[in-house]
């Protein structure tokens, strides 16, 4: 099976290796970009950020679409067909989060949906018509069960998603205490795990 054959919403697992040894694996579901492009919603992931195209490693990844099936990986190829390969331009890989925020940019609250979240960054995206440009600071208000806390950043690059909504990349402030967003992003991770390996293990 091929990456590009996948439907939206498959989940997918991804292992890497290299000489031999198991430096990566990673939990999530497919979902094609506006260019029908193959990306993947991270609901887990296990050691170092790598690039999975990158030929210096061997890729096993199996999707579950209807039973178990392996997918032809192509990235000891050069210059593969490029709807066969995982587009992912993150520097860290960010969790799926997918909850309501209360959002302070330049001094103004508004509602925010916290889209995804890494130790470096985060996307949000609001229903407004006012585009913030880069660099405009941001803070976001963690409550998700157990954890409240706030992050602090900047936002990096925006895009309108429709007539309405509006995304929003933000890097995390280099002074933030990240010791509450890495423990938030375990325990997220841990309940994503269960969720998607639940009839599958």
């Amino acid at each position: 099976m091929k990456l590009s054959e996948l439907k939206e919403g498959t989940p997918v697992r991804i292992q890497a290796f290299k000489d031999g040894k198991n430096i990566n694996d990673i939990w999530g579901k497919i979902r094609k970009n506006s260019k029908n492009q193959c990306q993947i919603v991270i609901y887990y992931y296990e050691g170092g950020n790598i690039n999975l195209n990158s030929p210096e490693y061997e890729i096993h990844a199996t999707a579950y679409e209807n039973g178990e099936h392996e997918i032809d990986w192509n990235n000891q190829k050069v210059g593969g067909q490029e709807d066969d390969r995982l587009v992912e331009n993150r520097d860290t890989f960010r969790i799926y989060i997918g909850i309501p925020v209360e959002c302070t940019i330049k001094n103004e609250d508004t509602a925010a949906l916290l889209v995804d979240l890494s130790e470096g960054g985060f996307r949000i995206c609001l229903r407004d018509e006012v585009i913030y440009s880069p660099d405009c600071p941001v803070e976001i208000a963690v409550e998700d069960g157990d954890f409240s806390f706030t992050i602090g950043g900047r936002i990096v690059w925006n895009k309108k998603v429709d007539t309405v909504k509006t995304m929003y990349g933000c890097a995390i402030n280099s002074d933030q205490d990240k010791e509450s967003i890495i423990n938030y992003i375990k325990e997220k991770q841990k309940k994503l795990y269960d969720e998607i390996t639940s009839g599958i293990k």
